[in-house]
């Protein structure tokens, strides 16, 4: 670093003195050589301290001697103000591109010595003034640079001391920009010149050229849709006249032989109506078409109406019986939901499975018969397993199929535009994904929502005035990409200018309100990389207007890339756009600065750069180049993107070029004079082997056979062989041709032109639309906090709490677009990261990730979690939603019962009042979620809005505390009822507090059951404010009342249940980042089931100071109901803060040996496990283990069952328990135990769990 800084010092006062680099001498006055005027006066009088050896002044009079004799040859002309410029001086931003300096000053010497960067239109001529200003560059006031920049001439520390911190600042040009009295900036009549040509010469050309080719794909494909849709029709009028005249011979017993004899038949005697009711069996003729020969062209027979009529009347039957009410149409949003394990429907009494069980109250009988049947023939179709499982395949290969044929028909439409620039090139179209529409959406549904662009909150922004900066109402961020991965190219977009290089380092960002710095950072994930993309503030650039910025990003967003689906005016009609995007070329300034390059300036380098590649008449020169110079000529248009508007697409990123076109077919005949431009790109995963139907099948036979041989116990040598077989098929098929991604395209290069823009400005542009619909979401997010009355600390839960887990970063626009535009303009070979990254938040499926996830320990400090989505705020929610719920059902109703808080509570807390609640809240507004037909339907969405809901409530617990998740809870419960909101938030204490409101110790001594109970006390180191509350909690309800204690636990149970699984689901959340929201619930289930909570209530000995009937035996569920009611009463007396304390102690240090033990995973569920792995090679459905119950003996209260455990018709095991549940596990847990031989899948979950507990002891 000291090193760089003595060399640009060196090199500042080489300047100063009045030579460059080389040695050449470079008289201002004389030669009238242009330099910055604005240069770091501190720096050169530094530097120049450091000129002292003779040999330099040596070297200085040689120059001079040298100059004067070569001004006296030529007339002391003036030389050009890009001579002999040095591009050792050039210093690159601190982006990273230092490894690349030596391709870069080849470059730059090349364009110095021909006089490279040259204005050469008319209204880029320099101005006398400019030139007046440029000469006199050297006479500056000091205190005019003191005040601009900040510099201090007068200090004399050295460099090397010096910690500078980044400062940047705009490159002047006056002749473009002057400061009005207010300070800002507006643009000159030369600025307004440059913008109208830059919209004549490239805007107006490119649009106009882009809504022709728009304009005849669109006919085009209007022609396809009319032929397929005349074909359609034509086979169901055949297939229609055939069934009708096959049901007419058949009445007559009589074959047709020939079309004749069959037209005779359709215009029978008979009625056509008749005919066509009864022909529903009959089947049209395969060999040739049916078609009634009675009538001329284009008059409808009597057949052809009775068909239309028989079509309408059976779409009629169709909508009648889909009005019926059946639970089994998916349309029918009104009358069926979603399975809603907490719904309690009393009025529903129809018994459902799987995702239809709940069916709403309010039906008739005769739909629930309807929906009887369905459960029946469902029930039927499942026990014949031998005919489902013989079709399984079959049926999964024909949805692939169905899906499959939808999609391609799509892009044989595709591949058929008029103006396609080459078949292995995909293009972008208004609305459209390459194989098919982008929205499928109802029309009301595309009127809201944010994946329709709809964000809340969003108001009309006065317009910007066009030609100035809008300094007063536009606010300046830098956007910066971490890690720049991808970012930095071998090529990067260089703008010359004055002598210096200003190079491409990413965008600023121009916004309308202050954006919070606070905000989480935008993360995507591109070549298997994650992101984060931010924004930090700068100083206000000065050399531009909001025209020129409007005119790039149309230009580079719209007409270059082709971002079609890509909004820009993002508010309403009149409405300016939120933000404003500035494209960065800078260069390096010393003391740790940079230097902006006007907006003019790349203006003028984007009309300069476009310009045809190759010209007609220029065409024998470069064949008759040498190989040197044609490399030179390829390698500066490398990573370049030129362009052909008018074809589809319109932009190509330039790999080689390529003289020898022997081997090049074109339609036509003129364009084989011209070189090859040659583009690698990579196709569409659709018509890859990502697409292809038999690949699939393929793939899919091959995983599954896969899975099926790894759980065997020993294959054969035949069944691996068989595995090996299916590996090199499919490496064959990913081989073929036809199904490789990468693709090498050869395009003749007439009429392309060059755009001056290179790989790098696209990978950074790509990520735009990504970061404002982040900026704009959160600022949607600022509205829903100010709803709520609360405003997040940690933003990043709110955002996760409204993401749900179908949502996907999109690319910010039509991803099929973007995914076009970064193979077609993007960097060319990317470095990818992990695969993995992907699954993160998505694979949570199948045996093996179960276990592999289920065995990992927990971290001792909280960490964040990669999920991506709100399932595991969900999971938290839930226990925060019924906590918070109970705490207050609790104090308001003192007289009810455990069953009557428990009814209250589950119709509080059920979906379906969840989703009213988030419908307060407007909470669909807000939620991220995929653009797909997942959320179409109502019963759909209601349950994501509930789900949402939940994980907003888990969100608030973690940033605020259970305070405000109530009050949140409470204000949107009863948002239109002041007196029932006051009287839920303002809830009573406990009427033993209410008695005694400093505490009851002082009862202690007078009773003896209390003076037991501060035993206890002393054991768990807690003293009770109102010990009558611990009385309470140890007293069963088999006593009965008494003055003391005031009734029984039971309502202490239901409080410390609620209790305890808060605490659990928190620590759960904050300790295991790696589980899901199921693998959570495994864990918690394992943490404070019954057996557990028992072992607690032994360890601390409350069973003997529990008052109850001493006859009774206390069971497992007894001593579980003691803790829970314990716990109640600690939280009444002390609160949530030494409940927390307490579980810390005494249930999570059990939490590893619970994981070591896999106690998560009863022997029932871990016994199906091994047998599902042990599928059938056949593919049938796989055998599932059969309990069935032997013997039954004794009286009800104390009955014994046996139940014996069957698979595979083998007896496992049997045992004895007394109820059924209890002997199945029993049965599961012997049949583990004696026969764990036959299942490799223990050994596999043994190993893991070691594999795991190892590393845990290391740590």
């Amino acid at each position: 670093m000291n090193r760089r800084r003595d060399d640009y010092a060196d090199r500042q006062s080489e300047k100063v003195r009045g030579r460059d680099r080389d040695g050449h001498s470079r008289d201002c006055q004389d030669r009238g050589v242009s330099r910055s005027r604005f240069v770091d006066r501190q720096s050169r009088s530094r530097a120049d301290t450091r000129i002292t050896s003779s040999n330099s002044r040596r070297r200085d009079s040689w120059d001079r001697d040298r100059d004067r004799d070569r001004d006296s040859r030529f007339g002391n002309k003036q030389h050009s103000r890009h001579e002999s410029r040095s591009s050792s001086g050039r210093r690159y931003p601190q982006s990273g591109r230092d490894n690349r300096s030596s391709a870069t000053s080849s470059r730059n010497k090349s364009m110095s010595s021909s006089g490279a960067g040259r204005t050469g239109h008319n209204i880029l001529k320099r101005s006398p003034r400019r030139d007046s200003h440029r000469k006199n560059e050297r006479i500056s006031d000091k205190s005019q640079d003191d005040r601009n920049y900040g510099s201090d001439a007068s200090s004399d520390q050295d460099l090397d001391d010096l910690k500078v911190e980044k400062w940047t600042r705009s490159a002047p040009d006056e002749m473009y920009y002057t400061r009005v009295e207010n300070g800002d900036f507006c643009a000159t009549d030369a600025t307004k010149t440059l913008c109208d040509t830059f919209e004549k010469r490239l805007l107006l050309k490119a649009e106009t050229a882009r809504l022709e080719a728009e304009k005849l794909g669109f006919i085009k494909f209007e022609e396809l849709n009319e032929e397929i849709e005349l074909k359609a029709k034509k086979q169901k009028k055949e297939a229609h006249l055939g069934e009708a005249c096959s049901k007419t011979c058949s009445k007559g017993n009589s074959k047709p032989k020939n079309l004749e004899d069959l037209s005779k038949s359709a215009t029978s005697k008979e009625d056509p109506q008749a005919l066509v009711e009864d022909s529903s069996q009959s089947k049209p003729p395969l060999d040739q078409p049916v078609v009634c020969c009675t009538h001329e062209e284009g008059e409808i027979c009597d057949c052809e109406e009775t068909v239309q009529e028989l079509k309408v009347n059976t779409e009629e039957s169709k909508c009648d019986k889909n009005e019926s009410g059946c639970c089994t149409n998916s349309n029918i949003d009104r009358k069926c939901g979603k399975n809603d394990s907490k719904a309690i429907n009393s009025n529903c009494s129809v018994p459902h499975k799987g995702k239809n069980s709940d069916n709403c109250a309010g039906e008739s009988k005769k739909q629930d018969t309807k929906c009887h049947k369905k459960d029946s023939s469902s029930s039927s179709s499942s026990s014949s397993s031998d005919e489902s499982s013989s079709s399984e395949d079959s049926s999964d290969e024909d949805e692939i199929s169905s899906k499959s044929s939808a999609a391609n028909s799509e892009l044989e439409k595709r591949k058929l535009h008029p103006r396609r620039l080459h078949p292995e090139l995909w293009h972008n179209d208004p609305g459209l994904m390459n194989d098919g529409p982008l929205c499928r959406c109802s029309a009301k549904a595309r009127r809201c929502g944010i994946r329709h662009g709809y964000f809340p909150g969003e108001s009309i922004i006065p317009p910007c005035i066009p030609f100035s900066t809008n300094r007063n109402t536009l606010h300046h961020y830098r956007i910066t990409i971490c890690p720049a991965k991808n970012f930095l190219v071998k090529t990067p977009s260089v703008i010359r200018h004055d002598g210096h290089e200003y190079i491409f380092e990413g965008f600023s960002l121009l916004s309308h309100y202050k954006i919070d710095l606070k905000l989480p950072p935008c993360r995507v994930i591109r070549f298997n990389i994650r992101y984060d993309v931010f924004v930090t503030e700068e100083k206000f650039p000065e050399s531009f207007c909001v025209r020129e910025l409007e005119l790039f990003e149309t230009y580079v967003f719209r007409e270059i890339l082709e971002l079609l689906d890509l909004k820009y005016d993002w508010g309403e009609q009149g409405s300016c756009a939120p933000f404003h995007l500035m494209p960065r070329f800078v260069r390096q300034l010393p003391d740790n600065g940079k230097e902006i390059l006007s907006m003019n300036r790349v203006m003028l380098y984007l009309l300069k750069s476009d310009r045809n590649i190759f010209k007609e008449k220029e065409l024998p020169d470069h064949f008759s180049k040498s190989q040197t110079e044609w490399q030179n000529f390829a390698d500066k248009h490398k990573g370049m993107i030129v362009s052909k508007f008018g074809q589809k697409p319109c932009s190509l990123r330039v790999d080689q070029i390529d003289r020898d076109t022997s081997g090049h077919e074109s339609e036509v005949e003129d364009e084989k004079k011209y070189p090859l431009l040659v583009h690698f790109g990579i196709r569409p995963p659709q018509l890859s082997y990502a697409g292809d139907v038999s690949y699939q099948r393929a793939w899919r036979r091959y995983v599954k056979y896969r899975h099926l041989l790894s759980n065997m116990a020993k294959p054969s040598a035949e069944e691996k062989r068989i595995l090996v077989n299916k590996e090199l098929k499919l490496q064959k098929m990913r081989t073929a041709s036809t199904m490789k991604r990468d693709v090498t395209i050869a395009i003749s290069a007439k009429g392309f032109r060059t755009t001056g823009i290179f790989c790098d400005l696209v990978q950074h542009a790509m990520l735009i639309p990504v970061l404002v619909a982040h900026l704009r979401f959160h600022k949607a997010l600022s509205t829903l906090e100010t709803r709520m009355r609360y405003e997040f600390t940690n933003r990043y839960l709110l955002q996760l709490a409204m993401t749900h887990p179908s949502y996907r970063e999109n690319f910010g626009t039509n991803p099929d677009h973007a995914r076009n535009s970064l193979t077609n303009c993007g960097i060319r070979q990317p470095e990818y990261g992990d695969r993995r990254i992907h699954y993160t938040s998505t694979r949570k499926r199948g045996i093996t990730t179960l276990i592999n996830i289920m065995a990992k320990f927990g971290s001792d400090q909280e960490m964040e979690s990669e999920i991506t989505h709100n399932e595991r705020l969900e999971f938290l929610g839930d226990a925060v939603v019924e906590f918070v719920t109970s705490i207050h059902l609790f104090h308001l109703f003192p007289g009810l019962e455990e069953g009557g808080l428990a009814t209250y509570r589950a119709a509080i807390v059920q979906n379906q009042h969840l989703a009213v609640l988030a419908k307060v809240l407007s909470l669909d507004q807000y939620m991220l979620y995929a653009h797909g037909s997942d959320l179409c339907h109502d019963s759909e969405l209601r349950h994501a809005m509930a789900n949402c809901f939940e994980a907003l409530m888990g969100a608030l617990f973690l940033d605020g505390g259970i305070q405000v998740s109530d009050r949140v809870f409470a204000k949107t419960f009863f948002s239109e009822d002041d007196i029932l909101h006051q009287r839920w938030a303002n809830y009573p204490r406990h009427p033993l507090q209410q008695e005694e409101p400093d505490g009851d110790r002082e009862w202690i001594e007078h009773h003896q059951a209390l003076q037991k109970l501060t035993k206890f006390e002393d054991s768990i180191g807690v003293e009770f404010t109102h010990i009558r509350l611990l009385a309470r909690a140890f007293t069963d309800r088999s006593l009965g009342y008494n003055n003391l204690s005031q009734g029984s636990n039971q309502r202490l149970e239901f409080l410390g249940d609620t209790v305890l699984q808060l605490i659990s689901s928190d620590y759960l959340y904050r300790h295991f980042p790696d589980h899901h929201e199921g693998h959570l619930s495994l864990l918690r289930s394992a943490l404070v089931n019954n057996r557990t909570q028992a072992y607690v209530c032994d360890d601390l000995g409350m069973t003997q100071y529990a008052m109850r009937d001493p006859k009774s035996e206390m069971k497992t569920k007894d001593r579980a109901d003691l803790l829970e009611a314990v716990l109640g009463a600690l939280y009444i007396d002390k609160g949530l803060l030494y409940c927390t304390t307490f579980c810390s102690i005494c249930f999570f240090p059990r939490l590893n040996e619970s994981i070591t033990k896999q106690e998560w995973n009863d022997p029932k569920s871990k016994l199906q496990q091994c047998c599902l792995t042990l599928r059938a090679m056949d593919g049938r459905e796989p055998d599932i283990p059969v309990y069935k119950v032997t013997e039954s003996l004794g009286p009800t209260n104390t009955r014994v069952y046996t139940v014996a455990v069957y698979f595979r018709g083998t007896r496992l095991a049997t045992a004895k328990g007394h109820s059924i549940q209890e002997a199945e596990m029993n049965a599961a847990a012997t049949a583990l135990k004696e026969s764990g031989h036959l299942f490799p899948q223990l050994h596999h979950q043994k190993s893991v769990v070691d594999k795991t507990s190892k590393f845990q002891r290391k740590r």
